[in-house]
């Protein structure tokens, strides 16, 4: 028996950014490259039974020995390799590969770059129920990469994403409805998905529904509500959440120092 553990945390929602425009840089397999965690450790043996299990089409063997390929885990890192290990992996119905390999396509990474692939790619991972697949392919029609751009699609995929529980969804969601991307700008609407994504799994909206309380749009404007999400958020490795806080902290000094110099 393997006792092999391989935790894929795959998030798509940098991707969603930039599919919003909201950040800039490479694409989904930064994601892929920075979440997919290997073992500490993986023996010879241990490969040389994921190849057996491979060439005997397994295809959670293909895909594990695909990501130890991706990272060179006990084998040399060959982008290529992984990316015809995810391919038998995604072909044999291991359709979280499929999802991965798409991440491979979007950014070129050990294949020739095809965002019309990507997009097949993510669909067939979908189809199958795996939600960030579902995610990525929404992206893509916000965006009209490798498929053709269809905005209502997308928010029917955000939509369906979000009502079977998957929080970081919802949170996109929230993102097109504060945005007005395609639906009329509604903040409350907004801030409602963003309250379901922070009760959920996902700590990315913390930061934009902060934003709300602070503001004051789309609910009950609330400074305390807002300092408590921006410290979640700092909290989760969200870097702005860290900055509105020390601006907040400054704006507070600030003010206290002028009342005081006011005071007789």
């Amino acid at each position: 028996m393997i006792n092999i553990i391989v935790t894929i945390k795959m998030r798509p929602f940098l991707s969603i950014l930039l599919s919003f425009g909201l950040l800039t840089g490479t694409l989904e397999t930064t994601v892929l490259a920075q979440d997919v965690t290997p073992p500490a450790e993986v023996s010879q043996d241990t490969i040389n039974v994921l190849r057996e299990r491979c060439d005997a089409h397994d295809a959670k063997g293909c895909s594990t020995l695909g990501v130890l390929y991706l990272q060179g885990m006990g084998v040399e890192k060959s982008d290529t390799r992984a990316a015809e290990l995810f391919r038998k992996g995604c072909d044999g119905g291991d359709y979280e590969t499929c999802y991965m390999l798409g991440m491979l396509y979007s950014d070129g990474q050990g294949v020739e770059q095809n965002h019309s692939e990507a997009a097949k790619l993510y669909r067939r991972a979908c189809d199958f129920g795996h939600s960030n697949g579902c995610s990525l392919l929404a992206a893509r029609y916000l965006n009209g990469k490798g498929v053709t751009k269809d905005p209502a699609k997308a928010i029917e995929l955000f939509d369906r994403g979000c009502e079977n529980g998957n929080s970081s969804d919802c949170c996109f969601l929230g993102l097109v409805y504060e945005l007005g991307q395609s639906v009329e700008q509604d903040y409350e609407i907004a801030a409602n998905l963003y309250q379901r994504a922070a009760n959920g799994e996902t700590k990315e909206c913390h930061f934009n529904l902060a934003d709300l309380f602070l503001s004051g749009r789309g609910v009950e404007k609330n400074y305390t509500n807002a300092v408590r999400l921006y410290q979640q958020a700092c909290d989760a490795g969200d870097e702005r959440g860290c900055n509105k806080i020390d601006d907040l902290v400054e704006i507070e000094s600030r003010q206290a120092s002028s009342q005081s110099d006011d005071a007789p």
